[in-house]
């Protein structure tokens, strides 16, 4: 009778500390260990160890000599710290602090709920982020209820009263937006900014010249920083698309390497309740029995509906249809797409400025055959926005009727009756005025 080989044996519990591990992805571990270790990283179930007692993270179930410590990791593990900070949500930056100080401001804390709708928006990434390699939300309630107790056993005179002064403890937990949103709107404003900046040599002196001011030395000014004022725009414009669609540019670059792309983060929040093993469970922490009507994944109550938080956050009142929030993902997305356009147009605005405003020298009006006409010659142009400034400059000369400046000739063209005869040297302080220089062509 032929024996069968047995199966190398799973190891469930931690071989320090003998505390049962839950299971993690080799993919949670290689994010997580420093750069120079995640080759040692296998292609198998590891086991994460909570034990604050205990300096192992990880150990492989197969092979339990293989273990990765603390100072292997490149983030504090929150589980195992006792003194603060500690991390109880690495995707949106909370800690303990935070969930205290807010509890000693309003008595009350709205980081779960506020938790649940980002992840809800699909900026959730546990399993590349959280060391335990699930969804935080159960550490975030159990570390609720910890504050709430260590608060209720604190005599009341000796809560000291918060400090409204300080960065984000008075700045509202409850309009607190996750950084790389903020870092998306402040870099596409800044493109925005740069790229005014950057072909402020053609519309601003246009822009003082219609309003009777002196444009002189303005445009040669800013002319010598355009070429650093757009690679900032274009640096910052890209910083904004990234923060903005960083998701989705992480799914194509994973498709284009021939790996799995990773999934949103709540398909991986219900695919977490979908698993029998207890090791999976995103709530494993929480440490009393859940009731039906709450959702694994986040923890909180379900609606009456049964909502719960892989499904689309709509909710509707009687007589009305379901209404959706403008979310900040949403305003980003927006303020994204209207930038782009604008600094496009900016960008190309020394090219087509002239076209608008009828500069280049391609006029076809009429000329009176009995006009005189003078030709000056130009210098300090630098683009087609320049040429109309110049042509702009010498229409506002009593007696012109006609004027045609070419950029690529370098040359005004001037046209006055003869009954209205204009000295040249009119002609000539016009042009200096709008910051060039110009002498009579022989």
């Amino acid at each position: 009778m032929a024996t069968v080989a047995n199966p190398t044996p799973v190891t469930e519990l931690c071989p320090a500390c003998s505390s049962k591990g839950r299971k993690v992805a080799p993919l949670t571990v290689r994010a997580l260990v420093k750069p120079e270790l995640t080759g040692r990283v296998r292609d198998e179930t590891y086991r994460f160890c909570e034990s604050p007692a205990c300096d192992v993270v990880y150990f492989s179930e197969q092979h339990p000599e293989q273990r990765f410590y603390r100072a292997d990791l490149r983030v504090r593990v929150g589980q195992k710290e006792t003194t603060p900070p500690i991390q109880v949500c690495y995707c949106f930056d909370w800690t303990t602090d935070d969930i205290e100080r807010e509890l000693r401001l309003t008595g009350d804390t709205t980081i779960p709920e506020r938790i649940k709708r980002m992840v809800q928006q699909g900026y959730c990434h546990c399993e590349t982020m959280n060391p335990q390699g699930s969804c935080c939300l159960g550490n975030v309630n159990k570390a609720v209820k910890e504050v709430r107790a260590k608060l209720a056993a604190l005599p009341a005179p000796t809560l000291p009263s918060p400090n409204l002064g300080e960065g984000r403890v008075g700045a509202a937990p409850a309009t607190r937006k996750p950084m790389k949103e903020k870092g998306a709107l402040l870099a596409t404003l800044g493109a925005v900014f740069t790229a005014l900046l950057g072909t402020a040599c053609c519309w601003l002196p246009l822009l003082l010249i219609t309003f009777g001011f002196s444009a002189v030395g303005i445009g040669s000014f800013f002319e010598q920083y355009r070429p650093y004022f757009l690679t900032a725009t274009f640096t910052l414009l890209a910083v904004a698309w990234y923060f903005t669609y960083r998701s989705a540019i992480w799914r194509v670059w994973a498709r284009l390497q021939g790996k799995p792309a990773p999934a949103s983060a709540v398909e991986a929040c219900c695919a977490t309740e979908a698993t029998s093993a207890p090791a999976h469970s995103c709530c494993a922490t929480e440490p009393e029995p859940k009731p039906a009507a709450v959702h694994c994944c986040c923890g909180i109550e379900a609606e009456p509906e049964a909502e719960d938080c892989c499904a689309p956050p709509a909710k509707t009142v009687a007589g009305q249809p379901a209404r959706r929030r403008f979310t900040m993902r949403q305003f980003n997305q927006v303020m994204l797409w209207m930038a782009t356009v604008m600094i496009v147009l900016f960008a190309l605005f020394p090219q087509c400025i002239g076209l608008l405003l009828g500069g280049g020298g391609n006029s076809t009006a009429a000329v009176n055959p009995n006009a005189q006409q003078v030709v000056l010659e130009l210098q300090g142009m630098t683009c087609e926005g320049c040429a109309a400034t110049v042509q702009q400059a010498l229409r506002q000369v009593p007696g012109v009727s006609q004027v045609q400046v070419n950029y690529d000739r370098a040359e005004a063209v001037l046209y006055f009756d003869p009954c209205c005869a204009v000295q040249p040297e009119a002609l000539i302080d016009a042009v200096g005025k709008a910051g060039y220089t110009a002498q009579l062509k022989k």
